[in-house]
């Protein structure tokens, strides 16, 4: 046999071996096969896209996104993920832009690949590390059984910025917000003395009445539900829960008679309701964000600050034809 029918024999041969091996995989094949962690996979869509809002330093709605515990325990609003449930897990369903608010904020949904990337981690039993089993160590914190009197204080998994303050007027009493919760304590010794169940959110605003009978905490969940809620200082039960709003309260306030509350928010519409039955008795809409309330007389009325330059500007319920516009329960938009 001469040399070159061998070199043919050897290249068809090599041919055929090659055609029976497997084909090489793909780098993006190995990781799709892959189990995805929070780690490896999670952690850095998480920092590029949430962690300037969701951070450990100011995590806002209470929701840090900068490490597995923290997304674990959730926000204000609850679980942010749920075990091998995406459609139930807000961190998907919200990112997907599936429900409101969408996430980012104003901005376009981030790229479906990092989007199917969170949908596998939550259905794979949200893994945090290569060899790790999938962990529910998280629970939901459950709703108060009973929301009037004073119960336990609940352990904040980290401090927290202040976001309220009240103090009576009438008795050596504080309260400050937790974690859906108002926090009580006896001043100047600083004992405490319970926790006002607040289960709509997160508390935003706290005021006494000026008899110091009456307590007024509002808030809620940011692009999903605001309340204001009041509560009799002598018995700790609650004596009316208004303004079903759909964003947070900002500001709030109430009569001296206790009669009406002032609240607004987001929304730049400042209510007058009636209490308890939460009736509107007036209202005024205008174009700058409701932050705070100014006294005017014997009521206290809406303020408001312009966002863009942090300038306050008080309407005091009067009418400002280039602003607002002031209307009374009943009258019809323009």
């Amino acid at each position: 046999m001469t040399l070159r029918p061998c070199v043919f024999l050897l290249l068809a041969l090599v041919i055929h071996f090659s055609s029976l091996a497997a084909p090489p995989v793909r780098a993006d094949e190995k990781v799709e096969g892959a189990k995805v962690t929070f780690d490896g996979q999670v952690r850095p869509i998480l920092a590029k896209r949430c962690g300037k809002c969701h951070n450990a330093e100011r995590p806002r709605g209470e929701l840090d996104l900068s490490s597995y515990a923290a997304v674990m325990l959730g926000g204000v609003s609850g679980r942010a993920v749920v075990e091998g449930k995406p459609d139930s897990s807000p961190l998907y369903t919200m990112t997907a832009h599936l429900e409101d608010p969408k996430m980012p904020p104003n901005s376009p949904k981030i790229p479906q690949t990092e989007i199917d990337m969170l949908r596998k981690w939550i259905e794979g039993g949200l893994v945090e590390k290569v060899g790790g089993a999938a962990s529910t160590k998280a629970t939901p914190t459950p709703a108060p059984k009973n929301l009037d009197g004073l119960g336990k204080v609940a352990t904040l998994a980290r401090l927290t910025p202040v976001t309220a303050l009240a103090v009576s007027p009438s008795a050596p009493i504080v309260a400050v917000p937790g974690k859906k919760q108002i926090l009580l304590y006896e001043l100047p010794s600083g004992k405490s003395l319970g926790a006002l169940a607040f289960p709509e959110g997160e508390v935003h605003v706290l005021r006494f009445s000026r008899d110091g009978k009456m307590l007024l905490a509002a808030g809620g969940v940011g692009g999903q539900s605001g309340a204001v809620v009041g509560y009799d200082v002598a018995s700790w039960k609650r004596q009316f829960a208004v303004a079903d709003e759909n964003d947070a309260v900002l500001a709030a306030d109430i009569s001296a008679d206790k009669s009406r509350v002032v609240f607004g928010g987001p929304n730049r519409i400042v209510k007058v309701v009636s209490v308890p039955d939460g009736k509107i008795v007036h209202y005024v809409s205008h174009t700058l964000y409701e932050v705070g309330c100014c006294r005017s007389g014997s009521a206290r009325r809406g303020c408001s600050s312009q966002p863009a330059t942090g300038s306050a500007d008080c309407t005091c319920g009067k009418r400002s034809p280039a602003r607002s516009s002031t209307r009374s329960a009943g009258t019809r938009r323009a």
